[in-house]
This record gives C-alpha cells, structure tokens and sequence, in this order.
C-alpha cells in the first residue's frame, strides 16, 4: 500500500519535531560542576585531550559558547584542579618518574639555561620546579583547605614557640612629655 503525499509529509514533520525536541532536550541539560561526577568527567576529558579546556568542556556535554567563553573559569574550581592533580599523579606513577627524578631534570635544565643566558628558559625551570611542589598559584589554590602535615618535632617546636611568645612581656615605650 502505497502513502499519500499528506502522509509523507506528516511522518517527515513528526521526525523533525522529535529532532527539534532531542536537540533542545541536549541543550537544556548542561551539566553540573556541583556533581562529582562532572568533575572528574572534565578532569580526563582534559587530560586526555592535551589539555584543551574548551574541548574537554565540549566533550563533557557544555554547549560550544559556553565552554569558549564563561565555561573558562570551571577550571578555577578547586575540586577539579585537585581532580586534575589527581589525574597527574596517577599518570607520573604509571610513568615511573618521581619527583626528585623531575626536580633532577629541571634543576639540570636551569643551569643549561643559566649556561646559555637564557633568563625566559630558566624562568620556566623555576616554575617547573615551584609546580613540582606545589607553590605555584594554581596548586596552592587546591592546599587551603588541608591542614599542614607536621612531624611531632616541628610541632613540639612551634607550642613552645607560641609558649614563649604569649609569656613574654611587652614593652611599651612612653614618651617623655617634659
């Protein structure tokens, strides 16, 4: 049995709302950084992709503009630059390097750089090396809630530190008014 014209036409509309209607249903639904779960889908997506944060956001399920453009500041987020690092960590002990082997390595290309006057080259060293330990800007955004992991020497130091600070009177200078 053969369709009337009206009925193509009405089947060919029915798909072009269900495809309307999915396209909309993908774009109403971005996800959220607030799960966990979004977070650590960012965090690979960045990780595998070489780094591309508009991408790895795309890839995730953000719409194209937002993930060029507002999207950006996601990665400010604490969780996922802890996620991120996470990521990192796992991927260095697959590698089998460890930190002194990298501190080795940037502490030898400084003093290449240094050799060959190169200030930009050894700029890069040292926040190879500042990244390495976590004092760059970005790492130590991640430590602020994380108290500091103090050896029980370090600790009986700094009480009798403090001690000594809160016991020991202050002198106030009066001036002399005659």
């Amino acid at each position: 049995m053969q369709k009337t014209a009206g009925a193509h036409s009405r089947e060919r509309n029915e798909q072009e709302s269900k495809q309307t209607k999915n396209r909309q249903n993908k774009r109403d639904i971005m996800p959220s950084i607030r799960d966990q779960s979004t977070v650590e889908a960012i965090a690979r997506e960045f990780c595998s992709n070489g780094r591309d944060k508009g991408s790895s956001l795309r890839d995730v399920g953000y719409s194209r503009n937002y993930s060029e453009h507002s999207g950006l500041k996601l990665f400010d987020n604490v969780r996922l630059i802890e996620a991120i690092a996470s990521i990192d960590a796992i991927s260095a002990t697959k590698a089998g390097r460890t930190t002194e082997q990298l501190d080795a390595m940037y502490t030898k290309a400084y003093a290449l750089a240094s050799k060959c006057s190169q200030p930009s080259a050894m700029n890069g060293s040292v926040t190879g090396i500042a990244r390495l330990y976590g004092m760059d800007k970005d790492a130590g955004a991640a430590n602020l809630d994380k108290p500091a992991q103090l050896t029980p020497e370090e600790r009986d130091s700094l009480k009798a530190m403090a001690a000594r600070l809160t016991n020991k009177p202050r002198l106030v200078k009066v001036k002399d008014v005659s």
